[in-house]
């Protein structure tokens, strides 16, 4: 017994839904994690700044690139932290193009039934990619980097995947200015460290 049509579009759809409700709920979780992530920043960074003799007394004495190990110490656990932030937000970014796509393909649905072709599988081998990094939006906000998804895109339906590949987003600018807070925090405690 094989499907009509009417069967395959409310199938798909049934899972679209779920689908945008699910990513909506990643995209929450991104962000509480990432502004999280700000909050340990900023109160590592105010812990640096308030201690009273630097570098720190638990560094010997007889080391002698005291400064330095205390510099580099300071600085490598902000960029831990700086780095996870990131990786939250970059989530966060991914999550609000699904959000996004699967909202104008639902909202298309609704006024216009999918074709065949809408609801036929994507195939990843034969698209151009939703993947390719850039190492630098691990660090910064970078607008061109497209971030490559966990379970890539092939199987979802085409009209899908066309309008991810399309999409821009505005998580853009929250992504930027809560890197620059946490970049500026970094500045701060490297004022603060400088031997």
């Amino acid at each position: 017994m094989s499907d009509t049509i009417e069967d395959q579009i409310n199938r798909t759809t049934a899972f679209l839904e779920t689908r945008m409700s699910q990513m909506h709920s990643y995209h929450d979780h991104k962000e509480t994690m990432a502004h999280a992530a700000l909050v340990v920043a900023l109160g590592y960074v105010g812990a640096v700044i308030s201690i009273d003799i630097w570098p720190p007394n638990w560094i010997p004495n007889t080391c002698a690139a005291r400064e330095t190990i205390a510099m580099l110490g300071a600085m490598i656990g902000w960029l831990i932290i700086h780095v996870y932030m990131r990786w939250q937000l970059r989530n966060r970014r991914v999550a609000a193009l699904y959000v996004a796509s699967l909202l104008k393909v639902l909202r298309h649905w609704s006024q216009t039934p999918p074709t065949e072709d809408d609801l036929k599988p994507h195939n990843e081998s034969n698209s151009p990619s939703s993947t390719g990094s850039n190492w630098l939006d691990f660090f910064i906000t970078t607008k061109s980097a497209r971030i490559s998804t966990d379970e890539g895109l092939e199987g979802y339906p085409k009209a899908m995947v066309k309008e991810y590949l399309e999409t821009k987003t505005g998580a853009l600018f929250a992504e930027t200015l809560v890197t620059w807070g946490s970049i500026f925090l970094g500045l701060i405690l490297l004022v603060r460290v400088w031997p």
